[in-house]
């Protein structure tokens, strides 16, 4: 026998199979390298970064550093200064010093204490000035007020010296209540006789409907509102009221009016502008 077999079906080829596993793990082995190179340039770009930094951080340190040992050697300077001074002042001229100091601190705080004080005082003696003016402001303003009032009395009393103002009264036991009027060129003033009031004044002014309403009108119109019977006016005709006047008197003739009539000054006053015909 033979130790082959004979062989009745077509040969089998590898050769593809390979060439495919060949090609794929040469692919894989150039991207592992390619991978392998990527991440070695990144850990030197890290390590680069990382010393960097650290050396900054070093540097500020070192800086920081020689600043503080400057301080620091310029408080071992002047501790060695104080020393020296220590050392060459005795116990007892330190203890005196500090005596010296001691007493310099009592009296400022005693000083301030008396600063203290008078500020009290002053605070109170502020609040008393102030309830004092409070207290008077009633005083003064009635003290004012009193002033203002003598000085309105002596004007008024001047003025009354002053004052040429002719005074008309009643006779004794007339009965009638009696007016006194003023007549001028275009108007008429009249006031109560006897009594203080604000006296009237009529002038001319346009009519209501058509023309214009004299001061004789607007005065007849009035005085007929009033009970003649028991009235009496007593008119003083002005120089340039003398026209008013004439027409006027046969007007209240005709009304039946009683009154009566006198000539006065063109710039004589009969009437005071407040407390009329009373004296």
């Amino acid at each position: 026998m033979t130790s082959r077999r004979n062989r009745s079906g077509p040969s089998i080829s590898l050769f593809a199979f390979q060439d495919i596993i060949t090609s794929v793990s040469g692919i894989i082995i150039v991207m592992v390298l390619l991978l392998s190179l990527e991440l070695v340039e990144r850990q030197e770009q890290d390590s680069q970064r990382i010393t960097s930094s650290v050396a900054a951080e070093v540097e500020l340190a070192i800086s920081e550093a020689e600043a503080e040992l400057e301080t620091l050697q310029g408080s071992v300077q002047e501790l060695n200064v104080l020393l020296s001074d220590i050392a060459e002042t005795s116990p007892a001229e330190l203890q005196n010093e500090i005596d010296s100091l001691r007493r310099r601190i009592e009296e400022k705080e005693q000083g301030l204490k008396q600063l203290r004080v008078q500020q009290e005082q002053l605070e109170e003696e502020k609040e008393d000035v102030l309830v004092q003016q409070f207290d008077r402001k009633d005083e003064r303003e009635q003290l004012a007020q009193a002033t203002q009032d003598l000085a309105d009395l002596q004007k008024q009393i001047e003025q009354e010296r002053n004052d040429d103002r002719l005074v008309f009264t009643l006779p004794k036991g007339f009965k009638k209540s009696g007016w006194l009027v003023v007549v001028e060129s275009d108007s008429i003033e009249m006031a109560p006789l006897g009594r203080e009031s604000q006296p009237i004044r009529f002038t001319s002014r346009p009519a209501r409907f058509l023309g214009t309403e004299t001061a004789a009108d607007q005065f007849m119109k009035w005085a007929r509102a009033k009970n003649a019977s028991s009235s009496y006016f007593l008119l003083l005709v002005r120089p340039s009221g003398a026209s008013l006047f004439d027409k006027l008197e046969s007007r209240l003739a005709l009304s039946g009016i009683q009154f009566g009539f006198d000539v006065i000054g063109e710039n004589q006053s009969v009437i005071h502008p407040k407390r009329g015909a009373a004296p």
